[in-house]
Order: C-alpha cells, then sequence, then structure tokens
C-alpha cells in the first residue's frame, strides 16, 4: 500500500496545483491516530515499527506534543502516532468540488443519470445521449448499477471509510 499511496498523493498534488484555489484545502500535517490509554499507545507504536520496512514516515507524540499540534484536542488522550506521509484535507467536499470543476473546465461532463446506458451512449438528461468511446464512472461500489445493465461483472465491494468532524468544546 506504501507504494500506491505515494503515487496517490503525488496524483493529487499535481491536481490541487491545477484547481488553483484547492490549495488552501490540504495542509501537510499528516494523518494523526489518537490513544487514550498506555497499553493501546505501546500497541500501535509496535504496528507503526513494523512499517517502518515500507518507508513509512511516523512519529509518536506524547499527549503535551499532540495539543502543540492541535490545541482542542481532549485532555483524555494520552499520545498519539502522527503518520507525516499523508496530507490532510480540511473539506474533502470542497476538495471533490474543486476537482469537479477542473474537470468541467477541461471539457468534461456529467451525465444526469446513468442507468438504461447502452454500450455506445449514455443518457446525458435533457441535452440527449452522449455519445463516447470511453467512459469513467466512478461510482465506487454502486458503479454496478451502469455495468450490470452493460454485460459487465465486475466485482466491486463496500468499505467503509469515516470523516469525523468534531466541535471545539468550550
Amino acid at each position: 500500500m506504501a507504494l500506491l499511496i505515494a503515487q496517490c498523493v503525488d496524483e493529487h498534488e499535481a491536481l490541487i496545483a491545477e484547481a488553483g484555489g484547492a490549495r488552501a484545502l490540504v495542509r501537510p500535517n499528516g494523518w494523526i491516530r489518537c490513544l487514550r490509554t498506555e497499553a493501546s499507545l505501546r500497541e500501535k507504536i509496535a504496528e507503526a515499527r513494523r512499517l517502518e520496512q515500507y518507508g513509512i514516515d511516523y512519529a509518536v507524540l506524547t499527549g503535551a506534543q499532540l495539543r502543540e499540534l492541535e490545541p482542542h484536542v481532549s485532555e483524555k488522550i494520552g499520545g498519539a502516532i502522527q503518520f507525516r506521509g499523508s496530507p490532510t484535507c480540511s473539506d474533502p467536499g470542497m476538495l471533490t468540488k474543486a476537482y469537479a470543476d477542473l474537470f468541467i473546465q477541461k471539457g468534461g461532463r456529467f451525465p444526469a443519470e446513468t442507468r438504461g446506458a447502452s454500450p455506445r451512449a449514455l443518457p446525458a438528461g435533457a441535452s440527449g445521449p452522449v455519445l463516447a468511446r470511453e467512459a469513467v464512472v466512478a461510482l465506487g461500489p454502486w458503479s454496478d448499477d451502469v455495468f450490470r445493465p452493460l454485460g459487465y461483472d465486475i466485482p466491486l465491494a463496500v468499505k467503509r471509510g469515516y470523516y469525523m468532524h468534531y466541535g471545539v468544546q468550550r
């Protein structure tokens, strides 16, 4: 995964640069795994050490060091591991919108509805069908809604991911 993630970061950097205002949404903070107990911190440090062989850059942070980086983190957090190789996005939805705007600026279009597509034409709502040699279907595991009627059987599955936003306790 390390090589895939590194390539992903490079590709995002290129898109962010081209999308203009998206730069303000991304910081090179890395990803921080917060841990409450000394036992859980020791366990995750051991896991991080195993990742060193893949070139994963990380730092172990005390609770105080963590709060220097993120002042609103609860005192209940005893320590953390900061994986420094990945960027942090303050608003994934806005970053996606910036990418979509760039796609449209470059001549891309988003068909309004793709159910009932044929192998040669994708419906495009009121503007009629779009004839295309190639199309990108980016619906994650729900892409089967487009693929299956076209005769494709691509094994797709759902993997849950979470983005959490927390309010500040005052």
